[in-house]
């Protein structure tokens, strides 16, 4: 789990049977002044510190698990907590020089992914779970064997992208993945290209959708 990447979908109380909020998304996403609201957007926005800080120090998906864990046993959000929660203990694991710690998160990790798609299925948060779980599990060693989950979920996000006008905006973070996932399968002019549009995109915003997937992105085709 060394390269977690920053999936960050906010989707608001009411978005379960609605649209995503993408005004209170972009608050939150663009902004470090936004006050989070509730526990759900006090853990979205820890998930976002603890993957982008990569020295090795858990504070805050710790803190993101507790907040994450903070939500009713059926409320209608719960998909979200799940991932979220995941997200946090992957990150953990990731962190981790204890074995049996990183053996004992990734687990739980695991199974909290596909708990939340299983939950999200059929509604309009599925492609966020997917999301979240299709770019965490391209990075599993083999033995996990997720490669073909992870092809099929960045696959389906990809087709919803293709289709929802209104999530034109959120490509950018999107488009790294989807080139991680075309570098995996050795398709290197597509994954160039998808990277090369992460930068062509982010530069529309005022702040990068994600400097975590800019930086990658430059890493990847050797640019400074």
């Amino acid at each position: 789990m060394k390269t977690l990447g920053l999936i960050l979908f906010l989707v608001s109380a009411s978005a379960w049977a609605q649209e995503i909020d993408l005004v209170r998304w972009q608050q939150l996403f663009r902004s470090p002044q936004t006050v989070p609201a509730t526990p759900l957007e006090k853990a979205f926005l820890l998930v976002r510190v603890a993957i982008e800080e990569e020295n090795h120090d858990s504070t805050a998906a710790r803190a993101a698990v507790d907040e994450a864990r903070r939500r009713p046993i059926n409320g209608q959000d719960a998909p979200l907590h799940l991932v979220l929660e995941a997200t946090g203990r992957a990150v953990i694991a990731r962190n981790s020089s204890n074995i049996l710690e990183q053996l004992t998160e990734i687990t739980q990790a695991l199974f909290l992914y596909d708990r939340s798609v299983e939950l999200s299925r059929g509604t309009k948060t599925e492609w966020v779970t997917r999301l979240f779980r299709g770019s965490a599990y391209l990075y599993l060693p083999d033995f996990f064997q997720k490669q073909q989950v992870s092809q099929d979920d960045l696959a389906s996000v990809a087709a919803t992208l293709q289709k929802e006008e209104a999530l034109k905006s959120l490509d950018p973070v999107v488009l790294f993945y989807l080139g991680e996932h075309e570098g995996r399968l050795h398709h290197d002019a597509e994954a160039h290209r998808l990277w090369q549009q992460v930068l062509a995109e982010a530069a529309t915003y005022d702040i990068p959708a994600s400097i975590y997937e800019v930086r990658k992105s430059k890493d990847r085709l050797g640019e400074d």
